[in-house]
């Protein structure tokens, strides 16, 4: 008798799309921290002493993006 987890859906194991989902809440969990990390690796590389903003408003002005571009390559 075959595993549930080997059952085929769509040409895809049942397997495949739990380690699908898992990956995905993974990713929706960290995204935040991964994305604040990203955001302030961005900052220290790319700072100008010229700039009149700091490292917290260039972080939070990032993040929205830099969350999208993770779920984009996740997916």
């Amino acid at each position: 008798m075959r595993s549930i987890l080997q059952y085929v859906i769509l040409d895809n194991t049942v397997q495949d799309y739990l380690f699908f989902v898992v990956a995905i809440l993974f990713i929706l969990l960290l995204r935040r921290y991964l994305a604040t990390y990203i955001a302030g690796f961005l900052f220290r590389l790319l700072h100008n002493p010229s700039w009149k903003t700091g490292k917290e408003v260039f972080v939070n002005l990032l993040k929205g993006p830099i969350h999208i571009f993770i779920l984009l390559i996740v997916a």
